[in-house]
């Protein structure tokens, strides 16, 4: 059985935390994402479920796709959804 990320748990745990998504917004979050902006990391995390990893908004590996872009309050947020941390940008 195939590990599935982003899945239906995934997303329903995201949606519990939206509260303490400090108040960004979607779009302000993956413009953050697209910019490597380093100013918000620490402020969310975001998970790429094509490869399974989460990262920190100012991860320099290649820009994922928004639709398969999720974003978490917290690592731990991340990690219970079933993503690992990113060897390039070691969000630990």
């Amino acid at each position: 059985m195939s590990k599935t990320f982003g899945g239906r748990d995934a997303i329903a745990h995201l949606y519990q935390n939206e509260a303490h998504m400090n108040d960004l917004a979607q779009e302000t979050m993956w413009q953050a994402v697209i910019d490597c902006d380093p100013a918000y990391d620490g402020q969310f995390f975001y998970g790429v479920k094509t490869v399974g990893v989460y990262c920190r908004p100012s991860c320099r590996s290649k820009t994922p796709l928004r639709k398969n872009t999720l974003f978490f309050a917290t690592e731990n947020d991340a990690k219970q959804a079933g993503f690992r941390p990113c060897k390039r940008c070691r969000p630990e």
